[in-house]
């Protein structure tokens, strides 16, 4: 997406040590990454030790996302058969690939400066 530009807005305004970045993709691709991504969310909020379920998709509205297939399964391979993303003609992946890349590559720069 194009949240580059909204995140260095509110990296300009807030001090760094108030947000935690995390990349959506990173942290649903397995349930052990996920339990990681919860566990640095407790640790940056202070929360004691806890363990998060994370065996079960609660973000299911399939027009939003591609990470959760329709029937709530939170297994990846089961969901790539069933995304958005699989759905749409190979030429309009194309288009919308090529024309997020630079959002893309500059939202990685980002995170990984600060994430």
């Amino acid at each position: 997406g194009r949240y580059v530009r909204y995140l260095k807005l509110w990296l300009g305004m807030v001090p760094r040590r108030q947000l935690l970045l995390l990349n959506f993709d990173s942290w649903t691709a397995s349930a052990e990454a996920a339990q990681e991504a919860m566990g640095r969310v407790a640790a940056f909020l202070q929360l004691a030790p806890f363990s998060f379920r994370v065996d079960e998709a609660h973000n299911t509205h399939a027009n939003r996302s591609v990470h959760v297939d329709r029937d709530a399964a939170s297994d990846a391979d089961a969901i790539k058969g069933q995304s958005v993303e699989a759905q749409l003609p190979r030429r309009d992946r194309c288009v919308l690939r090529d024309f997020f890349a630079p959002y893309n590559a500059a939202l990685a720069g980002l995170l990984a400066q600060h994430g």
